[in-house]
Parts: structure tokens; sequence; C-alpha cells
């Protein structure tokens, strides 16, 4: 367990480490300020459930967003878990979360609490000799309407 605060009171963040199987989503990928990033998955969560329904499968799972940061910008991925085949109208691609080892944990509350519970799992995984394999990815295990939404943050993870 890690112990971190986010904002108004100490929360305790419960990691736990399992194997995942691969999961394939349709998604949108963009490049834009941080502070877009809400707006941007407002937008794109209609149009890949319009997708999925379209092509006549069902979502397999909460939608998702996988984050990469490098020096030129910030990279969001907005993805929706299906099942079946079909190939999504571009912009829309097939994207796939990889199987193997996830260290993750839930934060429960404000989206701008998430930064803490990503800093439990890092100092987790270091912690207890993993090191991090790939971009992370928040699970989004209730909708923004919840007063106190449920956010799995997931991190793959290698023994180090």
């Amino acid at each position: 367990m890690s112990t971190a605060g986010h904002g108004r009171l100490n929360t305790v963040y419960e990691i736990t480490c399992d194997e995942q199987q691969a999961q394939q989503l349709v998604s949108l990928t963009v490049s834009l300020p941080q502070d877009q990033v809400g707006p941007f998955l407002s937008r794109a969560y209609p149009v890949l459930y319009a997708g999925i329904s379209a092509a006549g499968l069902t979502p397999a799972g909460p939608p998702i967003a996988r984050y990469r940061v490098d020096q030129e910008a910030f990279h969001v991925t907005a993805g929706v878990p299906f099942m079946g085949d079909f190939i999504p109208a571009p912009p829309a691609q097939i994207h796939a979360l990889p199987a193997g080892l996830v260290a993750s944990t839930v934060h429960v509350g404000s989206y701008e609490g998430l930064p803490t519970a990503f800093h439990a799992v890092i100092e987790w995984v270091g912690a207890h000799g993993y090191r991090i394999a790939a971009d992370p990815w928040e699970r989004y295990l209730d909708g923004p309407e919840v007063a106190d939404p449920r956010t799995q943050v997931c991190f793959p993870v290698v023994a180090a």
C-alpha cells in the first residue's frame, strides 16, 4: 500500500499487481495541451461508442485514456474496448492494451486528484522490484456525472 495526499484529505491507495490479457480498443489519438484533455475525451467517447454500435458490436469494458508525454507534446489516446472484428472509420483506429503484469490502484473522487494516484503507483512499482514497461492508462469505472467517480490508474510493469 502507498499513502498519498490528494488535496482535501489523506488517501491510502491499495496497489495491486495482476496479470492482464491483451485488450483491443477502438481509439482516437491526439497531441494537445494537457488542459485540453477533458474536452477531447468528452468529444471522443461518443464517436467511439457510435462506431462500435454501427458495427453491430457492444463495448467490452469501461473506456480508457492512455497518456504519453515527450518533449514536444502531451499525447492522449481515448479508447473503448470491444470484442469482434471491424474496421473503424478514420481517424479512429484499432489500438491494443498489452498483455502482462499491470500495477494499479483505484482513485475515488475528482479527476484533479488523479496525479496522487499515479505517484502512489509509481512509488509502489519502484519499491517492489518492478519497473514501468509502457505508457500508463486510466480506466473510467464511473462516468463524470457521478459525484465521486472511480478511476483505475494502470501501469504495465516488468520485474526490474
